[in-house]
C-alpha cells in the first residue's frame, strides 16, 4: 500500500511537472507573440512616421514649385506687357511696311513666308490682324518676339505650320501658340529662348504635332521627353 501510494504520488508529481511545462511553454509562446506584435507595431509606427515625413516633404516641394511657377508666370506677364507696350510705340521698319502692304492686299492668304527680314512685332501684328486665315507662316530670322507670336496665335487659330527660328521668342510665345493653335503639325523654334516649359506646352496641347525644331534652345531632357 505504501509503495502504491508512493507510485501514485510520483505519477501526480510527473503530471504536475508536465502541466507546469505546458503552462510555461504557452506563456513563452504568448511572450513571443507579444514581442512580435510589439515589433510589428513599432515598425508600423516607424513606417507611418516616414510616410508622414515624406508627405510633408512632398507638400513642401510642391508649395515651393507652385510659388516658383507663380513668380515665373508673373514675370512672364510683366515681360509680355512691357514688350507689348514697346511694340506699340515702335516705328515700323522698311520690311515691316512691305509686310503690312502685302497683308492689306492679301487678306484671304493662307500662307505667308518672309525670311531674313528686318520684320518686328509691328509687322507680325499687322499680318495677324489682316490675314486671319493663315495656315502657314514663316518669319524665320526676323526680329519677332513673344508679342508677335501671341498676336499670330490669337488671330490665326487654323495654323498648322509656323517657323520662328532665330527670333526672340520665349516660352510665352510657345505657350500662346500651343494654347491657341491645337492643329499645329510643324513648328520651328531653333535658336530661340524656349525652355522645357514651352516644349511641354506644345506637347500637351498639340496632339498632331509631328515636326518640331528646338536646336540651340534651352530645352533639356524634360522637354525632349
Amino acid at each position: 500500500a505504501e509503495r502504491a501510494a508512493e507510485a501514485a504520488a510520483a505519477v501526480e508529481r510527473a503530471a504536475e511537472a508536465q502541466r507546469r511545462a505546458r503552462v510555461d511553454e504557452v506563456e513563452a509562446l504568448k511572450a513571443q507573440l507579444q514581442a512580435a506584435e510589439d515589433k510589428a507595431g513599432a515598425a508600423a509606427a516607424q513606417a507611418e512616421e516616414q510616410r508622414s515625413k515624406a508627405e510633408a516633404e512632398r507638400r513642401r516641394r510642391q508649395d515651393t514649385d507652385d510659388r516658383a511657377k507663380t513668380a515665373r508666370d508673373k514675370a512672364n506677364a510683366n515681360s509680355a506687357a512691357a514688350a507689348r507696350a514697346k511694340a506699340a510705340a515702335a516705328e515700323p521698319t522698311h520690311d515691316d511696311q512691305k509686310l503690312m502692304e502685302w497683308a492689306r492686299k492679301n487678306p484671304n492668304a493662307t500662307s505667308a513666308t518672309f525670311f531674313n527680314k528686318q520684320i518686328t512685332d509691328v509687322g507680325a501684328q499687322a499680318l495677324a490682324n489682316s490675314c486671319p486665315n493663315l495656315t502657314t507662316i514663316g518669319l524665320n530670322s526676323t526680329q519677332v518676339t513673344d508679342v508677335g507670336a501671341q498676336a499670330l496665335a490669337n488671330s490665326c487659330p487654323n495654323l498648322t505650320t509656323i517657323g520662328l527660328y532665330n527670333t526672340q521668342v520665349t516660352d510665352v510665345g510657345a505657350q500662346a501658340l500651343a494654347n491657341s493653335c491645337p492643329n499645329l503639325t510643324s513648328i520651328w523654334l531653333d535658336n530661340t529662348r524656349v525652355t522645357d516649359v514651352g516644349a511641354q506646352a506644345l506637347d500637351s496641347s498639340c496632339p498632331t504635332l509631328t515636326q518640331i525644331g528646338l536646336n540651340n534652345t534651352q530645352v533639356g531632357d524634360v522637354g525632349a521627353q
